[in-house]
């Protein structure tokens, strides 16, 4: 079995690594799962003669094939990464890590997530398990309820069970099953011997009251949406198993088929943009800041009475209005700007976003780093003709050692420090 080891948006092949020489796609499944993560865009493996050509990009994690297993590494690892996904998924218990278990500098991602997980399900089985009301009507020898009359009526002789109906508080509901089956799921997926022990144990004790059922993307959004004040504790583990599931599989765009990998796959991209929008909305209170904003109107199929098509809409991730009613455009693309070109799609979507959206003439693409070694740059968008400028795209770093301090901050003076690098992130002041 070959390993190899690569690093995000990264291409190696037989010229630049001597791993793959000679190394191929042999079965007809190793084919057609590279052909589903390429068409996916998270990993595009090519078949060469000589060996083969691995590109990543923004997803981290592994895969094994028959031959050889690919192990994608974030450049941000260790504490400074987990300090960053526990602020934005809301790791309520993050703070008392146990150690006992894994090092938190040496494990493995998906481990990781592995344990957080455990962590939080033994949190909310200590503090108590949510309880809901059911209906159960049963034969009582000592009758509790209501007694259902027009049932004992019926009853041919008499008999030493009267029928009753009755309301026990119970933890056998849909938002516990989720949370046991996200452990029954994990024990399939850790390859840490003590780790597992602890799930199992875990999963004797709730099974006592909760029946183990399967789960499923779909199940966890119906049991995140139903979340309430008294049951918000369980957010942080639903947000964690639902990372865990993504990762395992991927689907294609064009239709609703889940391909599971052998492996994992975790999108750093969404992350990344999940962890901006979480960082602003914490530190700028007074500005008003929507994600995934739609710019109507941009695009505008010419009216035919034959056919009707619908006007795309670029979406922008944030739209940020400050205190001074000034609008800002802003995207935000896991890849180093600084060490790596900017991809001409990306290129085209920030100047539609420059020329038609509410940034005056502007916007900006976000982008991460470790360090503060990048510098703000920018693009202008010039008339060829008139050789005047019609707009601007702003290359703005964000340091993710800086954010993986800041957010774990506890001094006096650190929301101002806070609010002072949000508003860097979404003004450039």
């Amino acid at each position: 079995m070959v390993h190899i080891d690569m690093e995000e948006w990264q291409t190696l092949n037989p010229a630049n690594s001597k791993s793959l020489v000679d190394v191929h796609l042999v079965s007809a499944e190793s084919k057609a799962l590279a052909e589903k993560l390429a068409e996916s865009k998270q990993v595009i493996i090519t078949d060469l003669y000589n060996g083969l050509s691995i590109e990543s990009n923004s997803f981290i994690g592994q895969i094994a094939f028959d031959q050889f297993t690919i192990r994608i590494r974030p450049k941000l690892s260790g504490l400074p990464l987990f300090q960053l996904l526990a602020f934005t998924y809301g790791f309520t218990t993050f703070d008392r890590y146990d150690n006992t278990y894994c090092s938190i500098e040496k494990s493995d991602f998906i481990e990781f997530l592995i344990l957080q997980y455990f962590i939080e399900c033994r949190y909310i089985y200590t503090k108590g398990l949510h309880k809901q009301y059911c209906l159960k009507e049963e034969q009582l020898a000592q009758p509790k309820g209501r007694i259902l009359f027009h049932r004992l009526a019926q009853e041919p002789i008499m008999t030493q069970y009267i029928p009753c109906s009755y309301h026990p508080r119970i933890a056998d509901n849909a938002l516990n099953r989720v949370l046991l089956s996200g452990l029954a799921f994990c024990t399939k997926l850790t390859q840490d011997a003590k780790m597992s022990g602890k799930l199992k144990d875990l999963i004797t004790i709730l099974g006592d009251e909760i029946e183990l059922s399967n789960i499923t993307k779909q199940t966890i959004t119906s049991v995140k949406a139903k979340l309430n004040r008294l049951t918000k504790s369980y957010l942080p583990a639903l947000n964690i198993i639902e990372l865990i599931i993504n990762s395992r599989g991927l689907t294609l765009n064009d239709t609703s088929t889940n391909v599971e990998l052998n492996g994992y796959l975790f999108d750093m991209n969404m992350f990344f943009q999940n962890l901006i929008l979480m960082y602003l909305r914490e530190n700028l209170k007074t500005y008003r800041i929507t994600d995934q904003f739609s710019l109507k109107g941009i695009f505008t199929y010419k009216k035919n009475d034959k056919k009707s098509k619908r006007s795309p809409n670029p979406r922008p991730d944030f739209v940020i209005i400050d205190e001074n009613n000034t609008s800002y455009v802003l995207d935000a693309k896991y890849r180093d700007l600084w060490a790596n070109s900017l991809p001409r799609d990306m290129l085209y979507q920030l100047a539609i976003y420059a020329l038609g959206g509410p940034g005056r003439g502007t916007s900006v693409i976000l982008y991460p780093v470790i360090g503060n070694h990048a510098e703000e740059e920018q693009i202008y968008i010039r008339d060829p003709l008139l050789q005047n400028d019609k707009g601007r795209i702003i290359l703005r770093p964000v340091n993710l050692l800086r954010l993986a301090e800041l957010v774990q901050c506890t001094k006096n003076d650190s929301k101002t420090e806070r609010f002072k690098y949000a508003k860097y992130i979404a003004t450039g002041k």
